[in-house]
């Protein structure tokens, strides 16, 4: 039904082979992968995807007008926006013509550190950058929720307080911007969270 949809909107098929270079294994740039083609279509299912949460949103409070609708984001959304788009047909600044209430955010910064490979100068540089950057692309800060690791994924060994601490501090700048312990467990201490206090 998607590739019916994409035929009738643009007048003709998607084929994979016109979607991306060809080029051998070495690494290039996001730009270097895609062809126009892929953007035309990654931009179409960003926008498809929107107008389907608008139909969900339009049932949902249909039952409950009082619901918030919130969309669940990954870093790429605030870091790399082109990333996201061409990875999760995210587009945050189109987001923000639906009616979302709620802009949920996994910022994790270790699995940042991971999956980017960076060393502690660079994951705080990062992680400091990261609310201008969210400002800069979400313009209403009570709409933005920055999700904070409590956990080390690999390990299941929860995060000392002080580097929760430490990471709220780059991470929140506005007051208005809201705040969610992922996963917050049973016997987490927020008294020992200094911002809590």
């Amino acid at each position: 039904s998607a590739l019916n949809k994409y035929k009738n909107d643009f007048k003709e098929e998607l084929l994979p082979e016109g979607l991306f270079i060809k080029h051998g294994f070495e690494k290039r740039f996001l730009g270097d992968m895609y062809t126009s083609k892929f953007w035309q279509w990654t931009n179409w299912k960003a926008k498809t995807l929107l107008d389907f949460i608008t139909k969900i949103k339009g049932t949902v409070r249909g039952m409950n007008p009082n619901i918030a609708l919130c969309l669940n984001c990954y870093y790429e959304d605030i870091l790399f926006p082109e990333q996201a788009l061409a990875w999760y047909s995210h587009d945050l600044k189109e987001a923000q013509n639906y009616g979302i209430d709620y802009y949920f955010i996994m910022a994790y910064h270790r699995q940042m550190k991971k999956e980017l490979l960076l060393n502690e100068k660079r994951l705080f540089r990062t992680m400091k950058s990261f609310a201008w950057r969210l400002s800069k692309i979400i313009k209403d800060s009570n709409r933005a929720v920055i999700k904070i690791q409590t956990i080390d994924w690999d390990s299941k060994e929860p995060i000392q307080y002080s580097e929760i601490d430490q990471i709220y501090r780059l991470l929140i700048r506005n007051k208005k911007t809201g705040l969610v312990f992922i996963p917050y467990y049973r016997d987490m201490d927020l008294g020992k969270v200094s911002l809590i206090k």
